[in-house]
């Protein structure tokens, strides 16, 4: 094989699959090592990151599997679970209704709260401030309103609705704020981030 690598043949490397016939001068054995260890380095460092990738998205699968397993047992063990704490035919029948809201208005926040951070990790202040004061700002007079038009049930409910509008108003101000984060996110590189973050 380095035989015919000196000749400036192909390499017969799975691995490295370069052509070494683009150059015009023959290769010495020595620099035909150097060259394969380059572009296996480079391969592997390739490989590293795309494993780093998928590390990172079989946790992010994995926490996302667990949340809805543990609401999903939650919601469907709920009787079992509460009546541990309660014996009391009408506090059981509420207690699935306010899971069952406490559940989705977990949900909001958290996309409420991913986009709150892209905010903020893209310079933009404005609409991470304003997603911040709507979720305080709206609580309030959803809770009165609530209780003045469905009693129990608003309040129950009043939650989960503050939070699904502050992702409303989240997603309205990523469409309207989208391109100056693209761009934002383009210009960045790793080097940039670890000088920021050495500061």
């Amino acid at each position: 094989m380095d035989a015919e690598l000196g000749t400036g043949r192909s390499c017969s490397c799975s691995i490295c699959e370069y052509d070494l016939a683009l150059f015009a001068t023959p290769w010495s054995e020595y620099e035909t090592r150097v060259l394969r260890a380059k572009r296996h380095k480079g391969i592997d460092a390739v490989n590293a990151k795309r494993g780093a990738h998928v590390r990172n998205l079989v946790e992010e699968i994995t926490v996302g599997v667990l949340a809805l397993a543990t609401s999903a047992g939650l919601i469907d063990f709920s009787s079992q679970v509460f009546s541990v704490f309660s014996a009391d035919a009408s506090v059981l029948a509420i207690e699935a209704t306010i899971l069952t809201a406490q559940l989705v208005a977990m949900v909001a926040n958290g996309f409420a709260g991913l986009l709150a951070s892209i905010f903020q990790a893209t310079g933009r202040a404005t609409p991470a401030i304003v997603m911040s004061v709507s979720q305080g700002v709206l609580f309030i007079p959803i809770v009165l309103l609530g209780n003045l038009w469905f009693g129990l049930a608003g309040i129950i409910w009043a939650l989960t609705v503050s939070e699904i509008i502050v992702l409303l108003v989240g997603v309205g101000l990523w469409f309207a704020f989208r391109g100056a984060i693209e761009r934002g996110l383009a210009e960045g590189s790793e080097e940039r981030a670890e000088v920021a973050m050495a500061v």
